[in-house]
């Protein structure tokens, strides 16, 4: 393979020829392998503490996590006393014989973790990011995105069988009968289909601000048929909240079919639905065979092909009730004090690179200009670990009955304690020091409402940064994730939130106008681009695009003022961190429903875009690589 037609390959040909995808993977890449020695890490440490619990007696959220994980190991009670617990809860909703009595006793049928075909969540208000608001869209579908569901989907029709083949193989090793299996499969799906058709695709998500429709209280309950309106009745209660109280409508198109979901016929349907989706989100604190069964369907959809071992499965489950806790361990005891001050030293560079390119930007006016340069000086770093926790680790006591030791039951009180204190965070200002990924996650994120860029301690090791590599290796690594997480700020959905993290309109309308063509020009770019498994959607993918390109070029202008005599390192480092093996199936359901452009996409369409690859390559017209320079379409 030529550099010259395929550099992406070029770079990784013989990883991309001998890399395994592990058993239990729907692909691998350098995330993936990144992540499972994190999670090495973190096994040794989590059998060292069951071994010898005094190890964290002083540390109460880590002798928590050590409880629930030795409770989670605990086969034998498990065997005994799960599906029973599970059969107990299911008869809760037995209680309930129509609409009118599951919203008359809402809060109680909340806080017993019952599903509701509305949910309701609280996040920082777009136009007021110091304060806390309530969003309501739909429950999560059995289908991964709406337009499975259109009639002329390939894939539509068939994985909804296989989720009923899946389902039904679970719930009849629950003990049920066949025709009950039957009927309750036939009500899940058709409610299902009730709802699910009217929610937005990934691609609508995707434009995250459309989800900010503001509305009072009064004003969402006159859009309820009368059939449901009580639920509006049950939130201001439930909240404390008022009848001017201002909330997020997040998806108005299915909020105009409530009426149809609500309806009285459609009861029994959902009585089946919530019936299912409690027995299968059960599945994991049952015994391991019905842990293993009631994932099918989710390894069906990605192409996985054996579950997780059970003591992989165990950590995964007690790390995501205290992946705080566990990830603050880990990077106190793996993140150095000379990679935090390099780090921080690579970030400044980068956002005072960014700084200039704002500056000398030649199609904003200086006005627009002006505007951007103050995001970016109140944009917040934060690296390796947070100063703090959220307050709710100090609430998950983990408390078992040693008389009758159930997983499934202690797993409910912790949901029912972490519920509460979600309607809590509702009354709460805003804490911008609140992380809201663990440290021992190997990613990074940029928060539009909190105009922070966040490093955990997980990457920022080899292969994304190494203190032996050079700089221009790591630049063209971790260097470019920064100033990719930096770029969202400015992308099409970072860019309508100003300096405070506010939705606010800072731009002029002309510069505004070009910022949108030449967004429309990104997704074009990618529209034409394919892989085995289908073409890109431009329009979904987008925003990581345009991130992409502005980290390229930004971590690009970095490395030539700090190591332009390894250029050929940046680029190679720059490919090399896009390298990625999947399944066909999970390859599919990626281009369906994730904001990221495949990988090799990634790793080879944004250097076609950076002039100065097709310089130092010295790239002509014959190259699969070169991009004219008309065609190229940069933005920062």
């Amino acid at each position: 393979m030529r550099l010259e037609d395929d550099f992406y390959r070029y770079i990784n040909q013989t990883w991309l020829d001998t890399a395994e995808i592990p058993n239990d993977r729907p692909g691998i890449n350098n995330f993936v392998e990144l992540h499972d020695q994190v999670e090495a890490r973190n096994l040794a440490q989590a059998a060292e503490w069951l071994a010898d619990p005094a190890q964290v007696a002083d540390k109460p959220h880590l002798a928590n996590y050590v409880r629930l994980l030795a409770l989670i190991r605990n086969e034998k009670a498990r065997a005994k006393n799960e599906v029973p617990a599970l059969m107990k809860h299911l008869k809760k909703l037995d209680r309930y014989a129509g609409w009118d009595e599951v919203l008359a006793d809402f809060k109680a049928y909340r806080e017993d973790g019952l599903p509701f075909p509305l949910s309701v969540d609280v996040s920082p208000d777009m136009k007021n990011s110091d304060c806390n608001m309530i969003y309501i869209g739909p429950a999560a579908t059995i289908l991964p995105d709406s337009t499975y569901y259109q009639p002329d989907h390939p894939q539509g029709e068939q994985l909804l069988k296989t989720y009923r083949d899946c389902s039904g193989a679970y719930l009849k090793a629950l003990g049920l009968e066949e025709s009950k299996v039957a009927e309750l499969l036939d009500g899940t799906i058709a409610f299902d289909r009730v709802y699910a058709p009217t929610t937005k695709s990934g691609e609508e998500s995707a434009e995250y601000v459309n989800s900010y429709n503001p509305l009072t209280l009064a004003e969402y309950a006159a859009k309820l048929p009368e059939s449901c309106r009580a639920f509006a009745t049950r939130l201001q209660e439930i909240y404390g909240i008022t009848s001017e109280t201002l909330l997020s409508d997040t998806e108005p198109r299915f909020t105009e079919n409530v009426g149809a979901i609500f309806a009285a016929e459609n009861f029994a349907a959902f009585k089946a639905w919530a019936t299912v989706r409690i027995a299968l989100g059960a599945a994991a604190a049952l015994t391991d065979d019905l842990r293993i069964l009631g994932g099918a369907y989710s390894r069906a959809l990605s192409g996985v092909k054996a579950a997780r071992s059970f003591e992989k499965y165990s950590y995964d489950l007690a790390h995501s009730y205290f992946s705080g806790p566990v990830g603050l361990d880990y990077a106190q005891r793996n993140f150095g004090a000379a990679a935090k001050a390099d780090v921080l030293a690579m970030l400044k560079k980068m956002i005072a690179n960014y700084a200039v390119v704002l500056r000398q930007n030649d199609w904003l006016s200086e006005s627009t200009r002006d505007k951007a340069v103050v995001k970016l000086e109140n944009l917040q770093m934060h690296v390796g670990y947070p100063d703090k926790l959220a307050p709710l680790y100090d609430r998950l006591e983990v408390e078992v009955d040693q008389a009758c030791p159930s997983l499934f039951v202690t797993l409910q009180h912790l949901n029912r304690i972490s519920y509460l204190y979600g309607l809590e965070e509702f009354a709460r200002p805003v804490d911008r020091d609140l992380w809201h990924m663990p440290a021992d996650m190997v990613n990074a994120y940029y928060s539009p409402s909190a105009n922070c860029i966040v490093f955990p301690a997980a990457i920022l090791q080899p292969p994304f940064y190494d203190l032996a590599a050079t700089k221009a290796a790591n630049y063209g690594a971790i260097g470019a994730v920064m100033a990719h997480e930096i770029s969202h700020a400015f992308d099409n959905n970072g860019a309508q939130f100003d300096e405070k993290g506010n939705l606010n309109d800072w731009w002029q309308p002309n510069d505004y106008t070009a910022f949108r063509a030449k967004t429309e020009a990104m997704i074009k770019l990618f529209d034409s681009e394919s892989t085995e498994a289908g073409t890109c959607n431009g329009k979904l993918t987008v925003s990581e695009n345009i991130a992409d390109a502005g980290g390229l070029s930004c971590a690009y202008q970095v490395c030539m003022t700090e190591d332009p005599e390894h250029l050929a390192d940046f680029f190679s480092s720059w490919a090399r961190g896009w390298r990625h093996k999947s399944s066909l199936a999970y390859a599919k359901l990626l281009l369906s429903i994730d904001v990221h452009a495949p990988c090799e996409l990634r790793g080879n369409v944004q250097l076609k875009n950076l002039p100065a690859f097709q310089k130092y390559y010295h790239l002509q017209p014959s190259d699969k690589m070169y991009l004219a320079p008309e065609a190229q379409v940069r933005i920062w």
